[in-house]
């Protein structure tokens, strides 16, 4: 292979413009596939994906594959493996939006040919959902009903702590528990709602977001109670203050009036 005149603006290229030789001549050829490993069509069924081809240290041309070509494609003309002097003959994929890894190269002489297989993994994320209680009047053992909802409905079966049905998740906690959904989707967003429960107050944090890559998004949710309600539906103690509903007024006044009736009866 001989390169001439050579160029780039993404300082790829040969820090030259005289000629390099790079092994003999030869018309070999390296033949990449690109595989997308559990990762949903509609995620890259749009998408093109650059791959350029290296040799040692040297990066060359690129090819762009895409749904179209069934993410296939060639560099030709390429110099016999045998006559590059320890230099590897590979490939590297541009752009940093998915996990890739590169299998090893097979090689066939009696064609010419390399073959070679680029997988794209999603990279992944984290999300935790804990629960704090506290107040004079909190009960520590008490179940509070949270659901995670995500944009992408496509998430189903058991992430880590949580089992997701059509990117929704429902489960309980209790004070000082958590849950965490490993190895969601980077990127998507969330949402974490939490069912109220009468005589407490909610302080959330972090309960809508994104999923970030090869990190965890916490969503802290807080409940105090600080106040106890007795079960009588006509009184309840507030701050040590006796407050009367206004269903419990004519019982009262009822209970008086019998009282001096009574009284006058004597």
């Amino acid at each position: 292979m001989f390169i001439t005149g050579n160029h780039s603006e993404r300082g790829g290229g040969i820090g030259t413009n005289g000629s390099v030789v790079i092994g003999t001549e030869d018309n070999w050829k390296l033949n990449v596939t690109k595989i997308w490993n559990q990762v949903p069509e509609s995620n890259y069924q749009d998408k093109e994906i650059s791959i350029r081809l290296k040799i040692g240290d040297y990066e060359l041309d690129t090819i762009t594959l895409n749904q179209e070509n069934n993410w296939t494609g060639s560099f030709t003309h390429l110099p016999s493996p045998d006559t590059l002097q320890g230099k590897v003959i590979t490939v590297i994929e541009e752009g940093s939006e998915y996990n890739v890894s590169y299998s090893e190269i097979v090689r066939d002489d009696d064609t010419k040919t390399l073959y070679l297989t680029v997988t794209n993994e999603l990279k992944t994320g984290n999300l935790t959902v804990s629960k704090t209680v506290l107040g004079e009047h909190a009960d520590l053992e008490q179940n509070f009903e949270f659901t995670v909802t995500l944009s992408d409905t496509s998430v189903n079966g058991m992430y880590g702590d949580i089992e997701f049905i059509n990117g929704t998740a429902t489960f309980v906690l209790k004070h000082g528990e958590s849950k965490t959904a490993y190895g969601l989707p980077a990127g998507i967003q969330y949402q974490v709602t939490e069912q109220a429960v009468e005589g407490y107050t909610l302080n959330a944090v972090g309960d809508t977001g994104t999923v970030p890559a090869d990190g965890t998004a916490v969503a802290e949710f807080t409940n105090t109670k600080d106040n106890d309600i007795i079960t009588d539906t006509s009184i309840h103690l507030k701050k040590d203050k006796w407050i009367l509903q206004k269903q419990a007024i004519p019982q009262i006044f009822c209970s008086c009036f019998f009282l001096l009736q009574f009284y006058q009866w004597l």
